[in-house]
C-alpha cells in the first residue's frame, strides 16, 4: 500500500496538473499582485544561456533526473526541458521546447508526455503567443481541447530567473515578480515572487561555504533555492501541498500533507553518463496560428486513464483559484 501511495504522489505531481490544461482550467494566475517587476531584457543583455543537468526526488525517494538548456539562437532563444522519471514505481517522460525572442518572452512552446514503451506521447500541449493572446491545444489520441488566453504581460520560462539571482541585483526584505510558463509544475502560467531569504551553510563537492537562499512562490507552490560561490543554483526544493488548500499561506499547518520535490544539481560528467537519455533534446516548436485553432472534440485525459479522475480529486478547487 505504501508504495502505491508514492507512486500516485509521483504521478499526480508531474502529470495530474495536466487536468488543469481542460477548458475553463487553465486561466493563469497573472494577476498584479505585489512585487517589483524584473525586466527580462535587462536580463537577457547579460545572459549566455545554460545547461543544467539534476537528480531528482520526491519526498527523500530518487525517481530520476531532468536536463534543462537555454541557448542563443540568431536573436532570440531555444529553450528544453526534458525529464525522465525512471528507477521508481512510475516511468515516463516529459519534454518541453520553447522559442524566446531576445527579452526571453516565449513565443512558442510545446510539451509533451510519454510513457515507457510508446513511440507517440500520451498527451501533447502546443502554445504560441500572437500579439498579447496565448493559444493553447491540449491533444492525446482521445481528444483535442482548444484555449484561448488574453495576456496582461509578456511571460517567459521559469530559469529566466537564474540570470537575475545570480546577480547582486536582490536587496533582503524585498519581493521581485516575473509573469513566467513554468514547464514542470502543471505546464501554466503564472506569477512567480522572489524573494532573498537570507544565507545557509552548505557543502558543495567537498567545499564549505554560505549559500545565499532565494524563496520563490508561484500558485500554492513554495520553491527554496539555494545559491553557489558563483550566484548559480545548485538545489531546489519545491514544496506543494496536496489537495491544493486555498488558506491563506501563513494560515496553512506545518503538518499539512504536501509533495517535496528536490532537484539537486549534477556536476560531474560520469554521474552524466548514468543519465544518457538527457543528451538527445527535442526539435524547437515551429507552429503556424491556424495550428492553434479549431473545434474541441473528445476529452484529452482519457489517454492518461484513470488519472484524470485522481486529478480532479485531489486539485479541483485549484482550478477554481486560478479563475479568481
Amino acid at each position: 500500500m505504501h508504495r502505491h501511495l508514492i507512486a500516485a504522489a509521483i504521478t499526480l505531481f508531474f502529470l495530474g496538473m495536466m487536468a488543469l490544461l481542460v477548458k475553463n482550467e487553465i486561466l493563469p494566475t497573472l494577476n498584479t499582485g505585489d512585487g517589483i517587476p524584473v525586466s527580462t531584457r535587462q536580463l537577457a543583455d547579460e545572459w549566455t544561456g545554460k545547461d543544467e543537468w539534476a537528480r531528482l526526488s520526491v519526498n527523500g525517494r530518487p525517481v530520476g533526473a531532468l536536463r534543462t538548456v537555454a541557448q542563443r539562437d540568431g536573436t532570440g532563444y531555444h529553450a528544453f526541458l526534458k525529464l525522465i522519471l525512471e528507477g521508481g514505481p512510475v516511468s515516463g517522460k516529459i519534454e518541453t521546447a520553447a522559442l524566446l525572442n531576445e527579452r526571453l518572452e516565449i513565443e512558442q512552446l510545446h510539451a509533451t508526455v510519454t510513457m515507457p514503451g510508446a513511440e507517440t506521447p500520451a498527451l501533447e500541449l502546443a502554445g504560441l503567443v500572437e500579439h498579447q493572446t496565448l493559444r493553447l491545444r491540449l491533444s492525446s489520441a482521445t481528444g483535442v481541447k482548444y484555449q484561448q488566453v488574453d495576456l496582461p504581460r509578456p511571460i517567459t520560462m521559469n530559469f529566466a530567473a537564474d540570470p537575475f539571482m545570480s546577480g547582486n541585483q536582490m536587496v533582503p526584505g524585498e519581493t521581485y515578480a516575473m509573469d513566467v510558463y513554468d514547464p514542470i509544475w502543471g505546464m501554466q502560467t503564472g506569477r512567480m515572487k522572489l524573494t532573498l531569504a537570507g544565507t545557509q551553510r552548505a557543502t558543495l563537492n567537498g567545499v564549505p561555504f554560505d549559500a545565499r537562499i532565494v524563496e520563490a512562490e508561484m500558485g500554492t507552490a513554495t520553491t527554496k533555492i539555494w545559491l553557489d560561490q558563483r550566484g548559480d543554483p545548485f538545489r531546489r526544493e519545491i514544496r506543494v501541498p496536496l489537495g491544493g488548500s486555498s488558506a491563506p499561506r501563513n494560515e496553512k499547518s506545518a503538518e499539512a500533507p504536501q509533495i517535496v520535490v528536490r532537484l539537486d544539481r549534477i556536476d560531474s560528467p560520469e554521474e552524466m553518463v548514468k543519465h544518457a537519455e538527457l543528451r538527445n533534446l527535442p526539435d524547437p516548436p515551429a507552429f503556424q496560428p491556424d495550428d492553434l485553432r479549431g473545434e474541441d472534440s473528445g476529452e484529452p485525459l482519457q489517454a492518461l486513464g484513470i488519472l484524470p479522475m485522481l486529478v480532479k480529486g485531489s486539485f479541483g478547487n485549484l482550478a477554481g483559484q486560478n479563475k479568481q
